[in-house]
């Protein structure tokens, strides 16, 4: 079993091989590798727990109490599950918790903004990774501000303008704010984890009916051929 943080980490890449594509494993590596060091700098908080974790885990603990301070775990016909947890939230100063953030949005959202970060539900509970994804759901909260701009325009366009507005503009605002909705409610989900497949959340029903919006009154990529056709 894999005792070292070189071999526990060949043995994450072996496993999580099974369940990714060979495109996807490089920007899951950088994660991992950007946890890494992020840990090894500060081996006076962290350490590398060398439990050989028969499952691939890797997991890094605190060095004043012994807990796990973070874990990567591959998973079965998924990506792997990367979890900050609730019991480490006493460890870092602001400063450091800025850092360790800022060092996995460089990863997991510049230039990749479909990669982000897996978290365990749980790990909300910790101050570090509440702050991620309050700043996504900042991020998510500006698209649907733009794309009420859009139709807000559009639609005072036609009310005002004789004749109403030309096809393609009409067509942008039902393609660009059809796919914001579809963007936001599936990042929802994903902020919610399983929990938000159920159906004792409504983003559940919100994402099937913006999935739906992408083919109702016109099917989006359709949509932006006959506008184009009129430029």
């Amino acid at each position: 079993m894999p005792t070292t943080i070189a071999s526990a980490r060949a043995e994450f890449i072996r496993q999580m091989s099974r369940d990714n594509s060979a495109t996807e494993r490089p920007r899951l590596l950088e994660v991992l590798d950007a946890m890494i060091t992020w840990s090894q700098a500060h081996a006076s908080l962290v350490r590398f727990r060398a439990d050989g974790d028969p499952k691939g885990a890797i997991r890094f603990e605190e060095v004043a109490t012994g807990g796990v301070f973070w874990a990567a775990t591959p998973r079965r016909e998924n990506v792997p599950l990367l979890q900050l947890l609730p019991g480490s939230n006493h460890l870092l100063s602001d400063a450091d918790r800025s850092d360790a953030v800022s060092r996995l949005n460089a990863v997991t959202r510049e230039g990749n903004p479909a990669g982000r970060l897996q978290l365990g539900f749980g790990a909300l509970k910790n101050p570090a990774a509440r702050a991620a994804v309050m700043q996504l759901m900042d991020e998510l909260a500006e698209k649907v501000e733009a794309a009420r701009s859009h139709a807000r325009r559009v639609a005072v366009a036609a009310a005002v303008k004789p004749g109403g507005v030309p096809f393609q503009h009409a067509t942008s605002s039902k393609v660009f704010c059809t796919q914001m909705a579809f963007e936001v409610a599936s990042e929802a989900i994903q902020v919610l984890g399983g929990n938000g497949l159920t159906r004792e959340y409504p983003v559940e029903k919100i994402f099937r009916d913006a999935r739906a919006s992408l083919i109702e009154d016109g099917e989006n990529g359709m949509l932006g051929l006959m506008a184009a056709a009129r430029l």
